[in-house]
């Protein structure tokens, strides 16, 4: 599923993928964090892709945990 998502532009798998990180943060955590910063990609990277996979999840991850 990472795999699509990276290379494939499948960013319609970004809330699939969210979905267990979201139980993880709700079971392992005991405070919900102030904000989620992405690993950022290089730039050459990014503009090949279009995309940054990690920022596409930080911000739904943010927006769940309405951060």
């Amino acid at each position: 599923m990472i795999k699509k998502l990276k290379y494939q532009a499948r960013l319609d798998l970004v809330h699939a993928l969210c979905r267990p990180l979201l139980e993880i943060v709700g079971r392992e955590m005991p405070v919900v964090p102030d904000c989620l910063l992405p690993t950022p990609l290089h730039r050459a990277r990014q503009r090949s892709r279009g995309f940054n996979q990690a920022r596409e999840i930080a911000r739904v991850l943010s927006l769940r945990l309405s951060l």
